[in-house]
């Protein structure tokens, strides 16, 4: 069974899938269009300011944000994503493309980890001076002395004996 106009419903369909495809092309292109920088290093408020100026898309910060951080600027041809990423180096913020020619700034998430060391202070006494001033092993000593030693009545800050038993 044949359908009368066949030919020209493939042929309307094919030139509805060329302007698609082209006008598909056309937006990407759009979205990577080069542009050349010449921006100073200098306040971030007054980079962005310069970033609009040439590629007139828009960066959402806070203004007291931008204007109290400093950016490396940047010189050259780029597209406006990479151009924004260069600006914000260093500056511990990332821009994302939210909308076309709309850009959000955020604040960078890193993933760095913190080891935490201390050096532990043994508060155990090897050796005590009795009443005989002789260097006699603690467990030679009656059980009935209590012997604190220097280290821990320095570190509780301890002011008196009773400070010192508690």
């Amino acid at each position: 069974m044949k359908i009368a106009g066949t030919k020209s419903w493939v042929g309307a369909l094919f030139v509805v899938l060329i302007v698609s495809l082209s006008a598909g092309l056309s937006a990407n292109e759009g979205a990577a269009q080069s542009f050349r920088f010449d921006i100073p290093a200098g306040s971030l408020g007054t980079a962005l300011a310069a970033f609009h100026s040439v590629t007139g898309a828009r960066v959402g910060i806070d203004p007291t944000l931008a204007a109290s951080l400093s950016s490396p600027g940047v010189s050259g041809v780029f597209t406006a994503s990479r151009a924004l990423d260069q600006l914000l180096s260093g500056t511990g913020l990332i821009a994302r493309l939210t909308s076309a020619n709309t850009f959000s700034v955020e604040i960078r998430v890193s993933s760095e980890h913190v080891d935490v060391t201390a050096a532990t202070t043994s508060y155990r006494i090897e050796g005590s001076a009795t009443a005989t001033k002789t260097l006699t092993p603690l467990r030679d000593i009656p059980q009935t002395l209590n012997v604190i030693p220097r280290d821990l009545l320095i570190d509780q800050g301890a002011q008196s004996i009773g400070a010192a038993m508690k």
